[in-house]
């Protein structure tokens, strides 16, 4: 029989005031699976040159975030689907009852984060447009076929940090915008700090500019030294 870790096994969600815009999930719920990629959409450089026998570079094209994830639901959580999946009438009723009437239209978008070993993959954007309802084991079961905007988990430094310091800036190697995803109150870390005993970053002031990131915090500058020093080092959100 398979041995199951429950508290490492979490979807957390929450719908975003602007579509696209990721926010820090409050809700949480027991994920069973997902199987969510990012499809990069790579294309080989057919131009004349170089070796006749092989494409010398890749042309980023147009990524996907794209796959199903599958919760146990609740009387809560399934709500948080129906309405990443449907567009939300107006609500009414009281503390003794509410009704939630869900028609076909826009439904809201949602940041969800999904844990992954000692770090989160954030996705952004994040509508559905596909549920399945069934019961296993007597528990009901929800698939969503989601698809999102964008996603952070890991991104390289693109400058050394040296003296005071009061901002970073990301590498925009993989990404024109490598900050988007991360919200005011992330807690990132780096990724040689595998025991956690050091290493954080909490942007509680956080301000997203370009491929920077401003933060103000006063135990910045004792942590610069323990952190992320060089070029390409590798900053990720924390669980």
């Amino acid at each position: 029989m398979s041995n199951y870790l429950g508290s490492k096994s979490y979807l957390a969600m929450k719908p975003e005031t602007t579509a696209g815009t990721a926010v820090k999930p409050t809700a949480f719920c027991p994920l069973v699976s997902e199987s969510i990629k990012t499809i990069l959409g790579l294309a080989p450089d057919r131009r004349m040159k170089g070796l006749d026998w092989k494409s010398d570079d890749l042309l980023a094209g147009d990524r996907k975030h794209e796959g199903d994830i599958v919760i146990y639901a609740d009387g809560d959580n399934l709500g948080h689907l129906l309405n990443m999946t449907y567009l939300k009438g107006t609500t009414t009723g009281d503390e003794t009852g509410y009704t939630h009437p869900f028609t076909v239209g826009s439904p809201d978008s949602y940041t969800i984060e999904i844990q992954k070993g000692p770090y989160a993959q954030r996705y952004f954007g994040v509508k559905a447009d596909q549920l399945k309802v069934e019961f296993v084991d007597q528990k009901m079961q929800v698939t969503a076929s989601v698809k999102a905007m964008g996603q952070f988990s890991v991104s390289a430094l693109k400058e050394a940090l040296s003296g005071a310091v009061t901002s970073l800036k990301l590498s925009s190697a993989y990404d024109m915008k490598p900050n988007s995803g991360l919200a005011v109150g992330d807690v990132s870390g780096n990724g040689r700090q595998w025991g956690w005993s050091r290493g954080y970053i909490n942007f509680c002031q956080c301000r997203r500019r370009n491929s920077r990131i401003f933060f103000n915090n006063s135990n910045w500058s004792n942590w610069k030294q323990s952190l992320l020093e060089s070029a390409d080092s590798k900053l990720h959100r924390n669980c």
